[in-house]
């Protein structure tokens, strides 16, 4: 009953985010919202646990929501001056008022859905004696520490003038082109793992409930790698960067790898 009206709270928010983007012509702010939607919604779920060991869980989820959502706020809706390339190009093609209503109601699901593993992996971590519990919890604060310490990292490189028109090859992203996006995903299996631990302890219904958690990391992977994330990333980088086709030869797209070496003759 819970995730049903947060459902509705949520798709009732997205209906006046599209009104507003209506009248603005800039869709920027549906980033930050959706992302802060989770900070939202979790107490609301760790109400109805009444365990005490859940508001500790929820750290992770209300921390991952509140850094995720503030930094696009700030980069994406304070400080831009112009709608997001990605909007721009939708709207060139023709989107118009129905299609970006349905966009904006997919974001709703899409929140729903995504709360149903966070749901579950919280109802897990509230189980007596889950041996999985400090290392979910170690696991979705790391993942978070990861995924800013990426973003950081990017913007501190993308503030130098110097850099202009480079492509940021430092810190994780010299290891990956895409560690926030690694770091991101990683986070879902947080929720996984406090199941896994349910299951362990022989709690009622945890087959099920950690069949539920696998949404998270399955459809996240999913978004990142077929719908939004990487490819229109990758495609613009190509275009507004000389130097991203090497940057793709020799860095790895999504896991954590040493760079290959570009010198001629060196296998």
């Amino acid at each position: 009953m819970t995730l049903c009206a947060l459902y509705v709270a949520a798709a009732i928010a997205m209906f006046f985010l599209w009104w507003r983007q209506q009248r603005s012509r800039n869709a920027n702010a549906v980033d930050a919202a959706w992302s802060l939607s989770f900070a939202v919604a979790v107490p609301w779920i760790v109400l109805g646990l009444d365990s005490r060991r859940a508001w500790v869980a929820a750290l992770v989820p209300v921390l991952w929501s509140l850094r995720l959502g503030l930094y696009l706020l700030s980069t994406r809706v304070l400080k831009a001056k112009a709608e997001d390339r990605r909007y721009a190009s939708l709207r060139q093609r023709g989107w118009g008022s129905r299609q970006f209503f349905v966009f904006y109601q997919v974001q709703a699901l899409l929140i729903w859905l995504l709360l149903v593993p966070m749901e579950g992996g919280l109802k897990g971590a509230t189980i007596e004696g889950n041996p999985f519990f400090g290392v979910g919890l170690l696991w979705g604060l790391g993942s978070i520490l990861g995924e800013a310490l990426a973003d950081r990292q990017l913007k501190a490189f993308a503030s130098d003038p110097s850099n202009r028109g480079k492509t940021c090859d430092r810190g994780l992203w010299r290891y990956s082109r895409h560690p926030n996006y690694f770091f991101e995903w990683l986070h879902w299996w947080t929720y996984v793992i406090w199941a896994a631990g349910a299951l362990v302890a022989g709690a009622e219904n945890a087959a099920l409930t950690f069949a539920l958690t696998l949404l998270g990391p399955v459809v996240m992977m999913a978004f990142l790698f077929k719908v939004t994330g990487i490819r229109p990333t990758e495609a613009r980088s190509l275009e507004s960067r000389s130097d991203y086709a090497d940057y793709q030869r020799r860095t790895s797209l999504f896991f954590p790898w040493p760079p290959k070496s570009t010198k001629r003759g060196h296998r």
